[in-house]
């Protein structure tokens, strides 16, 4: 948990490092009050995103 909280892990890979699923392991980190990490995706990235699946 503390390579999650410094930043230096995934969700997904101290999850799989807990040998618990991901929804399993966000459950213990609301119990433990430590907030999850949500990266901030400008929203100018998301939209060329959404451009490039369209066209597709």
């Amino acid at each position: 948990m503390e390579l999650y909280k410094r930043k230096e892990v995934s969700l997904s890979r101290v999850a799989e490092i807990c040998g618990l699923d991901i929804e399993n392991f966000k459950e213990l980190l609301k119990e433990r009050g430590i907030k999850i990490l949500v990266p901030s995706i400008p929203v100018k990235e998301i939209d060329k995103d959404v451009e490039r699946i369209l066209e597709s």
